[in-house]
């Protein structure tokens, strides 16, 4: 009898699955915050849009997490009582097609009732007291 050819067998590669995480500090920060909140204020100071991702250590209160920020050219935004009390990393994606760049700050700790602006630049992220 003669030999039936058959197609090749395929193999298909899935991505791994990320493992659930027990970590509730490696997600956003949930809606509802246990602590008081910090007004800030971000600020563009480029002449490109930006991302801003702000990560907070978890706090005395038990809040933790990432918070994402996008800002046009020149743009601001003020998170009145939006971000609770706790230190924070700071990272910036300049989309300033002349002049690509990140940076970064931190940890800068939020501890007081007195408004923070970040002003974000070609080269660092600034923190000073609001108006």
């Amino acid at each position: 009898p003669v030999p039936v050819l058959t197609a090749p067998p395929t193999a298909t590669v899935l991505a791994p699955s990320p493992a659930p995480s027990a970590d509730p500090c490696n997600g956003p920060m949930p809606a509802k915050l246990a602590g008081p909140k910090a007004d800030v204020t971000l600020v563009n100071y480029t002449k490109g849009s930006i991302t801003v991702s702000l990560y907070l250590a978890k706090n005395r209160f038990g809040d933790c997490g990432y918070a994402s920020y996008s800002l046009p050219w020149g743009g601001s935004i003020a998170l009145k009582e939006v971000l609770p009390y706790g230190c924070y990393s700071l990272y910036a994606l300049v989309n300033d097609p002349n002049n690509p760049t990140h940076v970064t700050n931190g940890p800068i700790c939020v501890t007081i009732a007195e408004p923070l602006v970040f002003r974000v630049t070609y080269t660092k992220i600034a923190v000073s007291p609001g108006p």
